[in-house]
């Protein structure tokens, strides 16, 4: 009777940690393609097509960065030189993954399309993903750590205050 047992349940098992590597499959694209997405929305300063794995919320957040960056007249283009997976846990309401990243950054004056800058950034990023009509969608994230290897970008509206300096 236990191995009958046994012999029933070891399909159930097996499918079940299918259907886990499945979704995990899916929420590591998820995250890939928003990434993708996002450095073109940058570069052709359209942030539409980032809708198709972002929710409204994360989407008005980028329209409000990238509104930010043209009221100064700057474009931004960037690249994902590295995007590691640190980690990941899935909950009812959700998923959390955890990103190791080094991205390029570089800026352009929009009027003239003369480089201002560039930058190298090493991040770490907290995704919190949810499911939407049997989708996966970025609906926010956490900048968990980031290290800049030129911290003012070359840029003045990028000037952040200086840690201990008085206000």
């Amino acid at each position: 009777m236990k191995r009958l047992a046994l012999i029933l349940f070891l399909p159930l098992l097996c499918s079940c940690r299918g259907n886990v590597a499945a979704v995990d499959t899916e929420i590591r694209d998820t995250v890939l393609a928003y990434n993708r997405l996002l450095a073109e929305g940058y570069r052709d300063l359209n942030m539409n097509p980032v809708a198709r794995v972002a929710t409204e919320r994360r989407l008005g957040r980028l329209y409000h960065h990238m509104a930010s960056l043209g009221e100064a007249g700057v474009r931004m283009e960037m690249a994902a030189e590295e995007i590691a997976i640190a980690g990941f846990e899935e909950r009812d309401e959700g998923a959390e993954v955890t990103t190791r990243e080094r991205w390029r950054c570089e800026y352009f004056d929009i009027g003239s399309g003369a480089k201002l800058s560039g930058n190298t950034v090493r991040y770490g990023v907290s995704y919190r993903l949810v499911r939407n009509e049997g989708r996966w969608l970025v609906d926010d994230l956490t900048v968990l750590e980031a290290v800049e290897s030129n911290p003012l970008g070359g840029l003045p509206f990028l000037r952040r205050p200086v840690e201990g300096a008085e206000r």
